[in-house]
């Protein structure tokens, strides 16, 4: 199965490499997006932007001071327990919200999340000079069916409270299109991820959710297969 890394030419330019990826992560929402219209009248969103501001979220997670921070500016980043421990039990508290507790059962109803770290300092088309308080910026599509719960308990401030120690604020925004659709929101999200493709240094820079083999979620076809393989780096 290929990663991202193995879909690009050898020898492709970072500006070009940095495109690849944001068309990717675009391309994964459109198409999750599109499966999950399904659902509901053909006539009910004009557009897909139409439908993201209805359903998608920037959600941005900072942890407590000194949690995860570089040693110096060379030393390995060990950050996958971010993704696989930190966000995941986050994201998984949402689904038992919106599904009940037996949300397991129902992994198409689940809402599809991209999870991208991020440093103080990071920038567009530049990255952090070094590793400091780093944080998660998430975009999360919530499906049809649970649109108008998800709505409510981001109201309520629930999605904000948060027994881990380790988180120290969790903010979430609706997209809202200011003529662009969701493009910017998407780059800005995955800006560090995207400008550390090559790294070695980090342990994971992104990861996605459902945690899911592609058998058991239909989204997660050719490209999916690609995002699953991605998060086992």
């Amino acid at each position: 199965m290929s990663t991202f890394q193995q879909i690009i030419p050898q020898g492709c330019p970072d500006s070009l490499l940095a495109g690849q990826f944001n068309t990717w992560i675009s391309d994964l929402f459109r198409d999750k997006a599109t499966f999950d219209k399904k659902d509901i009248a053909i006539h009910q969103f004009s557009s897909i932007t139409a439908y993201y501001e209805r359903h998608l979220y920037l959600v941005t997670m900072l942890f407590s001071n000194g949690l995860g921070a570089a040693q110096d500016s060379k030393s390995p980043i060990q950050n996958g327990y971010f993704f696989d421990s930190i966000y995941k039990g986050w994201y998984l508290s949402v689904c038992q919200k919106l599904l009940g507790s037996k949300f397991h059962k129902k992994p198409i109803r689940q809402p599809f999340s991209m999870a991208f770290l991020d440093v103080e300092g990071s920038r567009h088309h530049q990255a952090a000079s070094v590793f400091q308080t780093p944080h998660i910026h998430a975009l999360l599509l919530i499906p049809p069916a649970s649109a108008d719960l998800f709505r409510q308990l981001t109201k309520s401030g629930i999605l904000k409270v948060t027994e881990d120690a380790r988180i120290s604020t969790i903010d979430v925004q609706p997209f809202r299109d200011q003529g662009q659709s969701a493009s910017p929101m998407m780059s800005y999200a995955a800006k560090y991820a995207r400008d550390n493709i090559g790294s070695n240094r980090l342990d994971k820079a992104w990861s996605a959710f459902p945690d899911l083999d592609a058998a058991l979620y239909p989204f997660y076809g050719d490209a999916g297969v690609r995002l699953h393989e991605m998060t086992r780096h």
